[in-house]
């Protein structure tokens, strides 16, 4: 907060609807630098900050050992890489893209039996067609879920209460 002191006739100026030239110093009140750039400027700035920090958060996962190619999915599952590819496309199966580096396929949607997420298809339907945002979904918690992962419930079989709350994060409803 800044707070600023004009003189008399200044202050009458302005409180009449005038304007008054004011030479300000502005003192932060911490320790933080004071960036001197435009709104536009610190807006770039920003959403370079957040896009590396996206980037980053990406090679961990794409490092991660949960995270598997194609053909190691194709062998978990046992079945082609053109199966597990098809099952993508039909959205039985997440498989999220990492540009360059391809697709990889979180191991965690594979459950005891070798059987997928049975809810992953409604999933997709309520959620929309981004692979990403059905993995934020999924790894969130949720206050509807008694602040369970979307995941682990639908893992103890609550799959129709992890489809409700996904409606409602669609509509904007908050618990």
């Amino acid at each position: 907060m800044a707070r600023l002191h004009l003189s008399r006739t200044d202050a009458r100026r302005v409180a009449e609807g005038g304007s008054a030239s004011i030479l300000a110093t502005f003192e932060p009140e911490d320790d933080r630098a004071v960036i001197d750039e435009t709104p536009e400027q610190g807006l770039e700035r920003t959403l370079r900050e957040a896009k590396a920090r996206g980037d980053a958060v990406k090679r961990d996962l794409l490092a991660a050992p949960e995270m598997l190619s194609t053909a190691a999915m194709a062998e978990w599952l046992g079945m082609s890489s053109e199966g597990v590819r098809l099952k993508r496309k039909r959205h039985q199966v997440l498989g999220v893209d990492f540009a360059k580096r391809g697709i990889r396929y979180p191991e965690w949607q594979v459950l005891e039996n070798r059987q997928l997420l049975p809810t992953l298809p409604r999933l997709f339907s309520i959620l929309g067609e981004d692979s990403w945002a059905v993995y934020r979904f999924l790894l969130q918690s949720h206050p509807e879920l008694g602040g369970c992962r979307a995941l682990d419930a639908l893992k103890r079989g609550r799959g129709d209460d992890v489809l409700a709350v996904a409606s409602n994060v669609t509509v904007g409803a908050f618990a």
